[in-house]
């Protein structure tokens, strides 16, 4: 008894102690990137026994008195903050005494931030930011801020269908060098910063002191550029933010590229200045932009950089009598090679992981003859979702440019033209990759099916290459240790749908060819695919455009969740091969207002070697012509009245694909020639 009287008497002691030690509360301050504030946090804390209190820990502060904390809120440390930042801080008073009452946290409201926006004028809300993981949204609140996924499908209904988004390059200098950047979740750094690329004589370099101004996505609807375009030349008119400050230009004196975001050049300088009508460019019927680099250390895949400025542009369009477009969001990066080096074997991919509602009940597949991998439900009923599941999928609607081989290669084989794009089209070296393998790590089966952490991990896994380095196999779980069969292949989980085994190079698979998650045996987890596309060389100066397209579809009409999706993927795909080169691009047409006469457009011969004629109809009045590079560089340009034809001599331009623009006062005409 007397023992028990003595541990009572010593926990209300400690309790007592507990009680008397200072209490911290939180404090919450407004700031602006690039600001150094002082915060006075003794002010609202207060010691229970009236003693003075003092400041003995602040987390990441720039200094601290006794009772204040100063921040410097720099770009080089904070440009990817989302919506706050949260410091600890610690407490203590005079007599030493302190707790974890005695904790609280300075939280900062950053103001000026635009790292992240939303596309949400179709059927699906999802967050877009300046970065290279992508449906992480900025925090509503200070719990739980790490990972905070949007992809909201349907719209409206809160539940997500996606969890992130990832891009990954990777490819071999002529030392046999590898570089690669890429990301799962940026849990460990960053392997991509904002702004484009600076260059001279000395090298390449990243500017720092301007990624203010690159730490933004630059968000546009399409009524918004078209109220620019029909009203710029009004009294008293100033553009919004976002089309005031596109950057259509890269600010040469610092060693950037000329010409950067798409725009359309209405006065013909080749300078972008919207106070003389030029507007942007922009996809879909809303869209954001924004400009990344790989110069700065890799901090998540510790891999060396190729020296590569990627753009991007994620779009959606709003058209309800559509539910393949309803349901859908577009991606395309344009990557832009900077560097001297010349990569061989280059792969892209796409690094996806689903979360189809509640993330532990998941399968992923891919459909080969479609260059679609896809997540969907494991269980008859979602947790989130209920029984009415949608399946979750991502399309490479067009991949990086097939190397040269000075021919029109053929489609319809078992081959790259089952994916890709431009095959048998009479147009010679315009074929581009498609979906061209896909892998699908599945944790916790031992380390060799894991997600990959460095480099050399990433890039093999492009290669269909186990962390161990054995190869994908056909059937079980893709690996020799968890009940494959064989081949060696390129697809896991294709199903039925590669029937001439095109991802086994030819040879019959060694037992079942259905092959999915279900019929390996695999419980429903936790599941994320990479769709790859390559391999490719990657030249000075080229410059690769990769077109993505996320999907998703319900059941409804007494069609499957799979039916609808698999409809909604070839519709999509269809319109997409009308017209690859110019897919997404608002001209800006309205129905009463703005007339297409793209179809009045006639250019031949094509492909051309010297004398290009150019049928078209000004009616009698000046318009802008283009002729663009296929790195969105305007080579020539001309204003003149066209009555029915023109020459233009082509001989002073290397071979290559080259796009003309006629630009009148109410419509663009555009034209995809190929010169030899």
């Amino acid at each position: 008894m007397k023992k028990r009287i003595f541990l009572s008497i010593g926990a209300l002691i400690a309790v007592l102690k507990l009680l008397s030690a200072p209490v911290a509360f939180n404090d919450t301050v407004d700031a602006y990137l690039g600001d150094t504030i002082t915060v006075h946090v003794l002010e609202n804390d207060y010691s229970p026994e009236g003693l003075p209190m003092q400041i003995y820990f602040a987390n990441d502060a720039y200094k601290h008195t006794d009772s204040t904390i100063t921040y410097i809120i720099d770009y080089d440390h904070y440009y990817k903050v989302k919506t706050f930042l949260d410091f600890k801080y610690a407490i203590k008073d005079s007599e030493g005494n302190s707790g974890y009452e005695s904790i609280a946290s300075v939280i900062i409201l950053i103001h000026n931030e635009k790292y992240s926006s939303v596309l949400d004028i179709n059927n699906i809300n999802a967050a877009i930011n300046v970065g290279n993981v992508f449906f992480q949204k900025g925090s509503d609140s200070i719990e739980g801020y790490d990972f905070n996924p949007l992809f909201e499908f349907p719209k409206g209904g809160g539940v997500n269908s996606l969890f992130t988004n990832s891009f990954w390059i990777g490819g071999k200098d002529n030392t046999g060098k590898l570089h690669f950047a890429g990301s799962r979740y940026n849990q460990l750094g960053f392997d991509f910063w904002p702004g484009p690329v600076c260059s001279d004589e000395n090298g390449l370099w990243a500017d720092s002191l301007h990624i203010k101004d690159w730490n933004k996505i630059r968000v546009l609807t399409k009524e918004e550029v078209i109220y620019h375009k029909l009203h710029w030349n009004d009294p008293d008119y100033e553009p919004i933010e976002d089309i005031a400050q596109w950057p259509g230009n890269g600010n040469t004196a610092l060693g950037q590229a000329r010409f950067l975001a798409p725009f359309v050049d209405v006065d013909g300088d080749s300078v972008y200045n919207p106070y003389n009508g030029d507007y942007p460019l922009i996809r879909g019927d809303k869209c954001g932009f924004f400009i990344l680099n790989d110069l700065q250390q890799h901090t998540e895949s510790e891999g060396t950089p190729l020296g590569i400025e990627v753009h991007v542009m994620a779009y959606a369009f709003h058209n309800p009598d559509k539910p393949s477009f309803e349901n859908t969001i577009f991606m395309n990066y344009k990557i832009f090679n900077r560097s001297q080096n010349s990569y061989d074997s280059t792969y892209l991919a796409l690094f996806t992981d689903f979360d189809i509602g509640y993330a532990w009940d998941d399968y992923v597949g891919c459909d080969v003859s479609r260059s679609t991998y896809f997540g969907y439900n494991g269980q008859e009923t979602d947790k989130e979702y209920g029984d009415n599941t949608p399946v979750q999928g991502v399309i490479i609607l067009g991949g990086p440019y097939m190397d040269a081989d000075n021919s029109d290669n053929p489609a319809g084989g078992c081959d790259e033209s089952i994916t890709g794009i431009g095959f048998g089209d009479g147009i010679v070296d315009n074929e581009r990759l498609g979906l061209t393998a896909f892998m699908a790590p599945l944790i916790n089966f031992g380390q060799n099916n894991y997600d990959p952490r460095y480099d050399f991990q990433y890039y093999n896994y492009m290669k269909t290459i186990w962390l161990d380095g054995t190869l994908l196999e056909y059937g079980g779980f893709g690996h020799v240790n968890t009940n494959s069969y064989g081949p060696a292949c390129r697809f896991i989980f294709p199903g039925t749908s590669d029937p001439c085994n095109w991802g086994t190079g030819g040879i019959e698979p060694y037992g079942p060819v259905d092959w999915t998650a279900e019929t390996a045996g695999l419980n429903p987890r936790d599941l994320r695919g990479t769709g790859i596309s390559g391999p490719f060389t990657f030249k000075p100066g080229d410059v690769e455009s990769v077109d993505v397209a996320f999907t998703g579809a319900f059941a409804s009409d007494g069609l499957s969740a799979f039916d609808n999706f698999l409809t909604y993927v070839d519709t999509i795909r269809a319109q997409y091969k009308k017209n690859s080169d110019f897919f997404g691009y608002q001209w800006l047409g309205t129905k009463d207002k703005i007339k297409s006469k793209t179809e009045l457009l006639k250019v031949f011969p094509n492909p051309v070697s010297n004398t290009l004629k150019v049928m078209y109809n000004s009616e009698g009045k000046k318009v802008n012509i283009q002729i663009i590079n296929n790195i969105g560089k305007v080579v020539a340009q001309k204003q003149t009245v066209i009555n029915r034809e023109l020459t233009l001599d082509m001989t002073p331009y290397p071979a290559g694909i080259y796009f003309i623009h006629i630009i009148a006062s109410n419509s663009v005409s555009s034209a995809k020639i190929i010169k030899h």
